[in-house]
């Protein structure tokens, strides 16, 4: 599982968005149909299994909001 910010050509770093994207999909990790949106930033969910584990993810970033109280993800399909 990772995030990785999601393309943006308003962004000033839409290369480097694209190249980071384009690294993790060559390396075996294909995008979940999922988003995330915290901090201002929309971000891709990828995974590596079949399957992606929403409710895995839920569990997660509720432990995470749980130690940094602020990081309050929004989770979403488009």
């Amino acid at each position: 599982m990772v995030e990785f910010e999601a393309p943006d050509d308003s962004c000033e770093n839409n290369d480097i968005r694209l190249r980071r994207q384009s690294f993790y999909l060559r390396n075996g990790f294909h995008k979940t149909g999922w988003y995330s949106f915290y901090d201002d930033t929309e971000f891709v969910l990828a995974c590596t299994g079949d399957d992606f584990d929403k409710e895995g993810f839920d569990r997660f970033t509720a432990y995470l909001t749980s130690i940094v109280p602020d990081h309050i993800p929004k989770l979403y399909q488009k």
